[in-house]
Parts: structure tokens; sequence; C-alpha cells
């Protein structure tokens, strides 16, 4: 038992160090396994496990939930080393086991399933996965846990088969479903949701943003969610959505910036009140607006009409100046502690801001 203990709290080196003397009886070993994946190191929870399965068969059958909790994590190994035909071979023949109603119900049964749709989609068989994860979210006896990770491998999955987008917040779509679960999923799981969330909203062209109704209503109820449980907004896949939401709620001249003309413009007073939200938002949608002009530079690169490629030009140009001006003001402001109230969140964005303005100058001294 102290040995268990001594794997689940150093590290593998540290591990490595201690000498066993006495084998683990069956259910340690197999407990070995477990805390070694859960740590991460999979090769050798793999092995573990793989050299405890014909004993586990014997002490329990083949159809136990014990063996069925053993073969699924044996699976999980094999897909997170990129085994996933091995994964699939495991998971397929306990699955082959469990037919009767009763042994579909259990537990093991949906830790193999997911194992092996995992293994489908690390192979690219997208559309196995798809009717597979949309056979256990129609199934009543599902838990609420596998239900949302079922919704979430379905809008991915169905991201990558080019149906995401405002398809994904369809009444019928994954990511409804799984708003209904959202509160009560484990943490992991909502985080993993915000970042499905914000995956499908980036792929709206942002010309349809504000005026994409069925993204706008989900965005809300999620919004009100997050409120009601203080979701820690310094996580980087919060941070992610936190940004791209706000392009869906339509811009007014009653807000601190407004769009007009296709750039943002910031209220008069400036940064004598300290760095807001705002003035990063300003940015990230100026240099959303520098990327796309970016694209088309590089796309008219062969073209004759060489006015668009100058005006091309001239338009990325001026808005690398204008963030350039917010860097540097942003700098005055950060100087001065009273004025300055950067979260987190928006310091990790001025980061990103400064690391693209710095890619920005080295391309420019490469032309």
């Amino acid at each position: 038992m102290e040995y268990l203990v001594a794997v689940d709290i150093l590290s593998a080196q540290q591990v490595a160090e201690i000498h066993r003397t006495v084998p683990m009886p069956l259910d340690m070993e197999i407990l070995h396994g477990f805390f070694l994946a859960r740590k991460g190191a999979n090769l050798e929870a793999l092995d573990i496990l793989k050299t405890a399965m014909p004993s586990a068969i014997q002490t329990w059958g083949g159809t136990s939930l014990q063996v069925g909790i053993v073969a699924a994590e044996s699976a999980n190994c094999c897909n997170s080393v990129r085994s996933e035909p091995l994964a699939e071979r495991i998971a397929s023949r306990f699955l082959d086991l469990r037919t009767t109603q009763e042994l579909s119900r259990r537990p093991d049964w949906f830790y193999l399933r997911i194992a092996l749709i995992d293994s489908h989609i690390g192979q690219a068989k997208y559309q196995e996965a798809s009717l597979e994860l949309e056979g256990v979210l129609e199934n009543p006896y599902t838990p609420n846990t596998i239900r949302m990770i079922s919704c979430l491998r379905l809008a991915k999955v169905r991201r990558r088969l080019e149906r995401g987008g405002k398809e994904a917040f369809r009444p019928s779509a994954p990511l409804q479903t799984g708003a209904a679960l959202l509160k009560q999923a484990p943490k992991v799981l909502q985080q993993e949701f915000l970042e499905e969330m914000a995956c499908n909203l980036a792929i709206i062209p942002e010309a349809e943003r504000n005026r994409a109704s069925e993204p706008t209503e989900l965005v809300e109820n999620i919004n009100e969610i997050l409120e009601e449980k203080k979701s820690d907004f310094r996580r980087s896949s919060t941070a992610w959505y936190s940004r791209i939401w706000k392009d869906f709620a339509p811009s007014t001249h009653e807000t601190r910036e407004y769009a007009m003309d296709g750039t943002i413009e910031l209220v008069d007073e400036g940064l004598d009140n300290g760095l807001k939200p705002g003035h990063i938002e300003a940015a990230m949608t100026l240099l959303r607006k520098k990327y796309f002009l970016d694209i088309k530079i590089y796309e008219m690169r062969y073209s004759r009409l060489q006015d668009e490629v100058v005006e091309a030009k001239d338009e990325a140009d001026s808005v690398f100046t204008e963030v350039s001006r917010l860097v540097m003001s942003w700098s005055d402001a950060m100087a001065n502690p009273e004025l300055s109230i950067v979260t987190v969140e928006e310091g990790n964005e001025i980061d990103d801001i400064l690391q693209h303005l710095e890619h920005c100058r080295y391309y420019a001294r490469q032309v």
C-alpha cells in the first residue's frame, strides 16, 4: 500500500528509484496501473494492465465489471500513445462479450464504448464514430457524464466533417444537448465544452456573427450559467470563449467601442482612467482584421491588379500602426499601478498581441 501511495504522489523518476521486493496482489497491481495512467505514464500503465489481464479474467471472469474496467483503461492507454488499432481490438473484444441487456447497461460497457469511439476518431473514421456517438446519446440508460462526453465528441467529429459553425448550434445539435448538462458536469468537461463552443463560433464568418440567432441564444444561456457558477475566466479555454462570444452581441453607440466601416473606434478619454477590457477587445478585433488582410495580400501576390495589392497593403499597414499605438498607450498606462487594472486574462491577451506584433516586424524585415 505504501508503494501505491508513492506512485500517486511522486514523479515517475522518483518512483523508478523505489525498489519493490514483494509482488503486489492482483487488485493492487491493477490500481498501480490506474495510478500510472492518471499521471500520464500510459506505456508503463499499459504494460502492467496487460500483464494483469489474464489473472483478472481467471479471477473475475471475462464479463465481470472489474475486467471491463481494466480493458477500458487499457484501451484508453493505447489511444493516448497513438496505438488506436490496438485500442479498437481491445474494446471490441470485450464489448462483444457484453451483448445482453443487463451487461450493456453497466458502467464498464459505456467506458468500453467511449474507448472504441476514441480509437475510431484517432484513425479518422469519423462516420463510424458519429453513428456510434449518436447511438450512445439515444440510449436512455447513458449516465449524464458519459452523455456529456459523447456530446463533446460528436460536436468535434461533426466539425471535422465540416458540419460545424452555425450547424453546431441548431436545436438538435450535440452542443444544445450538452448545454443542458453543463451545470452538473465535472469542471474538466465544462472547460472542454467552452473550448468546443469557441471552436464552432470561430468558424462563423465575422460579418454574420451578430445576425446569427441560434448561436447568440445558446451563448446567452451559457453566459448565465458561467455567471451563476462564478467560473474562473483565467483559464485559457474560458478566456478564449469570453473573447469570441462578444462578436455575437450587436455593437451599438452606447457601448465603449463600436463598429464603423469595418474599423473600431475607441472613446475619447483613452486610457486616462486605466486599461479596460474594451481596449483589449478593440486591439484583438484590429488584429483579426489585419490577419484577413494579410491573407488577401498573399492570395493577390501574382495578381496584375497592382493597385488593389497596394491598397490592401496600405490598409494592413494602417491597422498595424493603430495596434502599435494602442500597445504604446498600454505601456504608459501599465507603468502607473493606480491606472492599470489588468487582469490575468487581459495580461495574457496583451502578451498574445505583443507576440503577433513581433512576428509582423520579423516578417517585414524579411521582405
